[in-house]
């Protein structure tokens, strides 16, 4: 098994023949990242072996495994998560140039993924109506975006929620071509987290009484599907228990697909609830599910942009994702929302904070 090793941590190598307090350790990433690092290491000679033994009557260097040689150096805080290949480089002192300069270890690997204590956060920048509901001469719309989000961990006895992460947007009023600021933070964690699940939706509204009700019926069906979603998840995963260790369930309950279902399943599930009678019309109908891998991926700068890519949800809108730019540490894209006779977006802002 690859060990699984957190950006910042430090590892311990053992081996023979470490013969120079300069080596160095190179990390080589595997496909698809290209990147190759050395960095600085601690070297610690074993001071238990004997350095020889009698075989056979004669005097002979110990050489084997039962050298315990050290070796230790820190992963990078800012190496994006991977699997990698380790290799000793150290300086050729031992006499012997014929063996070449320098000398080479085997290669080994590790996995390095996000410390779990890293800290995120995902913001709104503004509402922009590129389309507003046709026919335009009934007039302007009269918009609220509504956002929930859910911080995940996992554990030994499942999936685990945190507290609700709530923004509810001021009404706008939007002409096509209107640009409204919209700055908010819609998730951010305190603490270590696996993943996080969010549901973006907004509504031209009609009666703000009937709206108001509507969304207090959101809110208790969006915690009444999230349950039903998460215990599938574990349910589906509990057939090829007998396969997987209990870590290999975990982490398939919240790879990147699973969660972003997870997400589309509550909003729509939410929106059927909703349909028959809903006095708002959905102009925004969005779901959002990252690991914490994910999240450190689109905010590591050494990583190339995302592909642009499309989602259909259901009010037959279709969400159209553009990535915008990557800086150290802060990732924006822009979603649109285009609907049978609207279209809308919003830009967000991805940061990793800690």
């Amino acid at each position: 098994r690859v060990p699984d090793v957190e950006a910042g941590a430090s590892v311990v190598l053992k081996g023979v023949n470490f013969i120079s307090v300069d080596a160095k350790v190179r990390i080589e990433a595997r496909a698809p990242l290209s990147l190759v690092r050395e960095v600085d290491t601690f070297v610690f000679g074993d001071l238990d072996t004997p350095l020889t033994e009698v075989v056979n009557g004669e005097v002979a260097t110990i050489r084997d495994c039962r050298v315990h040689d050290q070796i230790t150096f820190k992963v990078p805080d800012d190496l994006p998560s991977g699997v990698y290949g380790i290799t000793i480089v150290m300086p050729n002192v031992s006499g012997f140039p014929n063996l070449g300069d320098p000398l080479t270890s085997n290669q080994e690997f590790i996995a390095v993924v996000p410390p779990a204590g890293a800290l995120f956060t995902i913001a709104s920048e503004e509402l922009v109506a590129r389309e507003e509901t046709s026919p335009a001469f009934l007039g302007s719309d009269e918009v609220r975006v509504r956002v929930r989000a859910y911080p995940l961990t996992l554990s030994d006895t499942g999936l685990a929620l945190g507290d609700e992460q709530a923004f509810d947007s001021p009404e706008f009023e939007m002409d096509s071509g209107d640009r409204r600021d919209m700055a908010a933070v819609l998730f951010a964690n305190a603490g270590p987290i696996d993943g996080v699940a969010m549901t973006i939706m907004g509504f031209e509204i009609d009666s703000e009484t009937a709206y108001r009700e509507q969304i207090n019926d959101f809110s208790a069906a969006f915690w009444h599907y999230l349950k039903i979603a998460a215990t599938a998840v574990f349910a589906a995963g509990a057939a090829g228990a007998l396969a997987l260790g209990l870590k290999d369930l975990l982490l398939l309950a919240l790879a990147h697909p699973i969660l972003l279902a997870i997400a589309a399943a509550l909003t729509l599930g939410v929106v059927i609830f909703l349909a028959g009678w809903a006095p708002a019309d959905p102009l925004i109908v969005d779901a959002i599910g990252f690991t914490r891998l994910d999240l450190a991926a689109l905010t590591n700068a050494n990583l190339p942009l995302p592909a642009a890519s499309t989602a259909i949800t259901t009010k037959d809108i279709s969400v159209n994702i553009s990535p915008l730019e990557k800086l150290p540490n802060q990732y924006r894209e822009r979603r649109e929302y285009v609907g049978p006779d609207s279209r809308y977006e919003i830009v967000l802002r991805y940061n990793r904070v800690g």
